[in-house]
């Protein structure tokens, strides 16, 4: 019996207290990974959500400027002619006026801005053409008799093609907007067009009249680029067909600013930018074209155009964010905007000039 007793008194174990430290140290290995975990987790957060920030503004960007690039293609070579179509409507969703850019004012800094752009499709024909000498006038819906640019050849007017035909380019509401049916000749150097008449009724036409061929009616274009506060999405809508639903281009977009870049004193060098809050240079009035003259818009030389986009995922640790929109260290430098926007949200701005190379828009008048 003394023997069984001592045998116990010599087996070994863990402690109370022992296990009590061992609980303590595997609590503060769970602990240390969490907290790797969680900043880890925080990092690749931040780096999606400034991936997801970054891919939508270099999307933006780059799908704006290439629109604003083809702005007034195919119109700029006849602004002149067309400068006085003031009869086919100031709305910008309908006028065939040759403002190739036109900016809509957000309002504040902090609201978007929206522009919209005008451009042509003739692919062979991009100066307006005169009507023919025999009959001497043109009751107003008749066929267009005019003199073909290319003799013998019939691929300067299409079916399908969308014209605009100007009585007087001197004399302001005398055109007609039409979509030619049928192309008939040359009978000599006169081609004959059928049409349907869109807008203009009543307009008659005489020899000293012109003809300008926009192309295609499917692809002449007057498109607005617009941000929807509600939803941070930019979307596009294709004024001309309203029928058709805006389409999403990029989610995340907070802001668009836009500004004209002007050459004001006629020197050729751009040397002013201006927004369209200020006076002579809102949407109404150059649409209008009641206090603007041909020379203004041409002194258009390009436009530049700032966007924040921010992360798609919400961030607790981001602060609040404020930029200058538009800042420079060289001349002109006016025209900077100084924008504020939600905490907890990671921000990236993209700022682009886009120079209008159209010639019209560069020479002096």
């Amino acid at each position: 019996m003394a023997t069984r007793s001592l045998s116990f008194l010599h087996q070994r174990g863990a402690s109370l207290i022992e296990i009590m430290v061992g609980v303590v140290i595997g609590l503060i290995a769970i602990l240390v990974i969490y907290q790797v975990f969680a900043v880890s987790e925080g990092l690749r957060r931040n780096t999606t959500g400034v991936g997801d920030a970054q891919q939508n503004g270099l999307l933006s960007s780059f799908t704006l400027g290439i629109e604003l690039a083809n702005a007034g293609n195919g119109i700029a070579a006849s602004a002149e002619k067309l400068y006085n179509c003031s009869n086919l409507s100031n709305d910008p969703t309908k006028s065939y006026r040759p403002v190739p850019v036109l900016i809509t004012d957000g309002g504040s800094a902090n609201a978007p801005d929206e522009f919209s752009v005008f451009y042509a499709a003739s692919t062979s024909l991009v100066t307006p053409v005169p009507f023919g000498t025999i009959p001497a006038s043109y009751a107003a819906g008749a066929d267009f008799v005019v003199q073909s640019p290319l003799p013998g050849a019939l691929n300067a007017f299409k079916p399908g093609d969308m014209v605009i035909a100007i009585k007087d380019p001197r004399v302001s509401e005398q055109c007609a907007r039409s979509v030619i049916t049928k192309v008939t000749g040359p009978a000599g150097e006169l081609v004959t067009l059928q049409h349907t008449l869109k807008d203009g009724a009543g307009v008659s036409f005489t020899s000293e009249s012109l003809l300008f061929n926009l192309g295609p009616e499917s692809r002449v274009q007057r498109v607005r680029y617009y941000v929807d506060p509600a939803t941070n999405v930019l979307y596009s809508q294709n004024l001309f067909r309203p029928d058709l639903p805006p389409v999403p281009l990029a989610s995340g977009v907070v802001n668009l600013k836009a500004q004209y870049g002007v050459d004001k004193d006629n020197d050729g060098y751009l040397d002013d930018w201006v927004s369209a809050s200020e006076g002579g240079w809102d949407a109404a009035t150059l649409m209008s074209g009641a206090g603007t003259k041909l020379e203004q818009l041409s002194s258009i030389k390009a436009v530049r155009i700032a966007l924040v986009t921010r992360s798609e995922q919400f961030d607790k640790d981001a602060g609040g964010f404020a930029h200058t929109l538009f800042s420079c260290s060289s001349p002109p430098c006016d025209g900077s905007i100084a924008i504020t926007a939600p905490a907890q949200w990671r921000y990236r701005v993209y700022e682009t000039i886009v120079p209008l190379r159209n010639v019209i828009w560069n020479k002096k008048l």
